[in-house]
């Protein structure tokens, strides 16, 4: 069998009983005729078999190819969903008259995936909305790498979040991340392209593209499309922003139907293909309706002018927002859950990345100046800083809102970082607020601090040491938002959310003592034994009683003996640019991470961290 040459689908699927289809082709290398036969059988999700067919004997003559399938009907079948990403095995053996002669194993999922302008998303039946992440290809410190344990962790957090939805932006992923998004139920939106003929940089992949798409299309599509992750091609990602691309005419039609050939269950997208909120609107009888299955579009929201005249005129057409603003994140998702057709929306991004150098950046700006952005910010920027999640995995202030909003937090509280006299922080577009879930802040007594407390509830009260400092009424202009201004001293501040007079929520926050230690999390609990294996170590900086230091800045040095290796140290701090490969960092909001890799060997792996002035942490790995 050719690489990638079985193909299972999945069809009338339903909660009583699914037909599975297995096909793939036979390629004899050999100088002879040979007779074969495939041998396809089918393993539930604890390796049980539970269905087994053989074809008829099939003359292959040399250098030819055969094709052979096999249809089961699978009895109450274990659906792949989000919520439980039950996965079966196709084992496919090809036979002569004694023996196999090639074997291949293929891990599927079966589930009903629908999309529709009248019923928006349907997963196996049921209506969900896509909370989707946009994610780039890096994995942080240890740069752009594909290693299983790393794609693993990564999605793990992400859906953790809250998050059920990845957009990989703007180029197929790697297999080992797609396996993650089949094990832990994400849906995936693989998109293939960022540019095609046309250079959107000096470097890019532009020229190739003529002489290439078809073979590099074909490949995706025969590598991933048994994966029950993916719901939708996507052919590429803002051709036209102001303007739209006369490329369309030339590769738009052809991408979108050879994709349609290759695989006809799924519908194919192009990313902001229908409006871009620099201006883009497509107009009601471009072409791209008739061969796009779900329309696309960028920031843009039902407040927007136009928006829902979209659907008006296309009300058959389901449509997402494939890129959203976290400073907007309260407009985008009520833009999703107020209309069926809108089936989700996907953060611009899910997690921070290596490059747009701080286009999440806060601006401190004189006080009542609009912020603009700070896209293109200048060295030692290195990373994005957008994400809902920082560069080692770790919650940023935007999350905190979003959780709420989504329904899945009653009551969030952060503090924003104080700025100089006469100075303000000013988020916009992908930007938003420094702030943390702390009361511990080195200002002077009395210093106002801005207090803001993420809610669903109508009512904030909020109690410095016992006496109330402030009590807030939302109502929905206020987007889950309560904002209070609090003279600072040291103690506890609690809010607590009511919605009537019924307390809803309470949050508590205790100024800490001062760093006294290290403290590791060992992720994984353990370093695997085969080599390359990867362990995922957070130091934190901690107080005499244990509590976090949530911002403390202090210098790691990490040792390592035993049959390993540092993969990477490195934390979430945008501005620092030193060496992921060297024994130390400087920790970000009291945190670091370090990655070790196994390497071959006898022997035990310890890590150890210090710090000057706290009591050092060792782990056996």
């Amino acid at each position: 069998m050719p690489q990638f040459g079985v193909r299972v689908t999945t069809h009338d699927v339903t909660a009583t009983q699914a037909i599975v289809s297995v096909t793939g082709l036979a390629q004899n290398a050999s100088a002879g005729s040979v007779d074969t036969r495939a041998r396809i059988t089918l393993l539930n999700a604890k390796g049980r078999s539970i269905a087994q067919q053989t074809t008829i004997v099939q003359a292959v003559p040399a250098g030819a190819t055969a094709d052979f399938r096999l249809d089961f009907t699978v009895a109450k079948p274990d659906l792949w969903s989000p919520s439980s990403p039950n996965r079966y095995t196709a084992k496919v053996e090809l036979l002569d008259a004694s023996r196999v002669l090639d074997a291949e194993t293929v891990l599927f999922g079966v589930r009903n995936i629908s999309m529709t302008g009248q019923k928006g998303l349907l997963v196996n039946g049921q209506p969900m909305k896509l909370r989707g992440a946009n994610l780039h290809t890096d994995l942080g410190g240890l740069g752009g790498a594909a290693i299983p344990e790393a794609e693993l962790r990564r999605l793990r957090i992400v859906k953790a979040a809250g998050f059920n939805a990845i957009r990989t932006s703007h180029n197929p992923q790697s297999a080992t991340f797609l396996d993650a998004c089949d094990q832990l139920g994400l849906l995936v939106i693989a998109e293939l392209y960022d540019v095609w003929s046309e250079h959107k940089r000096a470097d890019d992949y532009a020229p190739l593209f003529d002489s290439t798409w078809q073979h590099d299309v074909k490949r995706v599509i025969d590598r991933d499309a048994n994966r029950p992750s993916i719901i939708m091609w996507s052919t590429e990602n803002e051709l036209g922003i102001r303007s739209r691309s006369p490329l369309q005419d030339v590769y738009g039609k052809p991408l979108a139907d050879y994709l349609q050939q290759l695989d006809p269950t799924r519908p194919v997208t192009q990313g902001s293909a229908m409006g871009h909120a620099l201006g883009l609107r497509l107009p009601d009888d471009s072409p791209e309706w008739s061969y796009l299955g779900v329309a696309s579009l960028h920031y843009l929201k039902q407040t927007d002018d136009g928006f829902e005249h979209i659907h008006d005129a296309h009300p058959d057409e389901p449509l997402y927002i494939g890129e959203t603003w976290g400073s907007q994140l309260y407009d985008f998702t009520k833009t999703v859950n107020d209309n069926g057709w809108v089936i989700g929306e996907f953060a611009w991004t899910g997690m921070d990345y290596l490059g747009e150098a701080g286009i999440g950046l806060p601006q401190s700006l004189p006080t009542g100046t609009q912020s603009g952005g700070s896209f293109g910010a200048k060295y030692p920027v290195f990373n994005s800083y957008c994400g809902d999640i920082d560069l080692i995995g770790q919650p940023k202030p935007q999350l905190a809102w979003r959780k709420v909003v989504w329904g899945d937090s009653q009551l969030e509280v952060g503090v924003e970082r104080p700025t100089p006299a006469g100075y303000e922080q000013s988020i916009a577009l992908w930007s938003y607020y420094d702030e943390l879930p702390s009361w511990t802040w080195n200002v002077p007594a009395k210093q106002a601090m801005r207090v803001r407390a993420y809610t669903p509830g109508d009512r904030v009260v909020l109690k410095l040491n016992n006496v109330v400092v402030g009590e807030v009424a939302l109502t929905e202009a206020d987007k889950m938002v309560a904002t209070f201004s609090v003279p600072y001293a040291p103690g506890t501040l609690v809010a607590t959310a009511y919605k009537g007079r019924q307390a809803i929520a309470s949050q508590r926050l205790t100024t800490v003592g001062a760093p006294a230690r290290l403290k590791f999390d060992v992720e994984e609990g353990r370093l695997g034994q085969d080599v390359g294996s990867l362990a995922h170590i957070l130091v934190s900086v901690v107080d005499a009683t244990g509590h976090d230091v949530p911002d403390a800045v202090v210098k790691v040095n990490f040792a390592l003996t035993g049959p390993a290796t540092l993969a990477a140290v490195s934390s979430a701090n945008p501005h620092n640019v030193d060496s992921f490969r060297q024994p130390h960092r400087y920790t970000y909001h009291g945190k670091a991470l370090a990655i070790v890799r196994s390497i071959a060997g006898n022997g035990v792996v310890q890590l150890t961290a210090s710090a000057d002035g706290l009591r050092s942490v060792a782990v056996n790995l």
